[in-house]
């Protein structure tokens, strides 16, 4: 749309209120049609105009509406992964000296396996739990040798 065409500010920072200000023109302005309908018939041409004018002025805000919330919904998602990559970065480092002290024993007795010797006495390490969101991936899926030995899984992407 022409810059002389808007009836209000789509640069403005809460288009929201941009949009009601158009729904009460729009809401006035078909009264107004109404009322020439009734007492002057042939005067009908500007009230159409006007009500043409807000209609596409309501198509175009909307239109940049899609696109704010475009880039919104795409930050909202960014933050949700950086969040679920950060709780698997914890996760991983508060389980690092664990699965290290794990390879130690295992590297010591033998076992390749890696698995610990259960006449030890002491019961296996448990793996954390995975970060919130994130969706378990199989070993056939890729996980390297780190992630197998640290008993975690990479989130996935997306």
């Amino acid at each position: 749309m022409e810059a002389d065409e808007w009836l209000c500010d789509p640069a403005a920072e809460d288009l929201g209120e941009e949009l009601l200000k158009l729904h009460r023109s729009l809401q006035a302005c078909n009264v107004d049609l109404l009322h020439c309908l009734v007492r002057s018939p042939s005067e009908h041409g500007s009230h159409l105009r006007r009500l043409n004018q807000i209609v596409r002025n309501m198509a175009s805000l909307l239109h940049s509406l899609r696109a704010r919330e475009a880039r919104a919904l795409v930050l909202q998602s960014l933050r949700k992964q950086v969040s679920r990559k950060r709780s698997f970065a914890e996760a991983a480092r508060a389980s690092l000296p664990r699965m290290e002290a794990r390879l130690a024993r295992a590297m010591r007795s033998g076992d390749a396996g890696g698995e610990d010797d259960e006449s030890e006495g002491e019961e296996p390490a448990a793996a954390p739990p995975p970060a919130p969101g994130s969706e378990p991936s199989s070993s056939e899926e890729g996980d390297d040798f780190d992630s197998a030995l640290l008993g975690l899984k990479q989130p996935r992407l997306g």
